[in-house]
């Protein structure tokens, strides 16, 4: 399984794209436990739809989640 994430495309999104994967990356190569970036393509990190959104995925982890609750 895997999860999406949609980003408005901007003149700095590929480099935030980028950079986040890379750090990403280097923490999963140090065993630490982090979310593992997928490459959507053979040259590429992310999808671009329509020319004015980008698609990233990452693995889905195991895990608990739990909601916040208001009084």
């Amino acid at each position: 399984m895997m999860i999406v994430k949609l980003l408005e495309q901007s003149g700095d999104t590929t480099d935030s794209i980028l950079s986040e994967f890379e750090w990403l990356r280097y923490l999963h190569g140090y065993q630490v436990s982090v979310v593992k970036p997928l490459r959507l393509s053979e040259t590429s990190d992310w999808l671009e739809l329509n020319g004015d959104y980008l698609a990233v995925a990452f693995e889905k982890v195991e895990g608990t989640c739990y909601t916040a609750t208001g009084s």
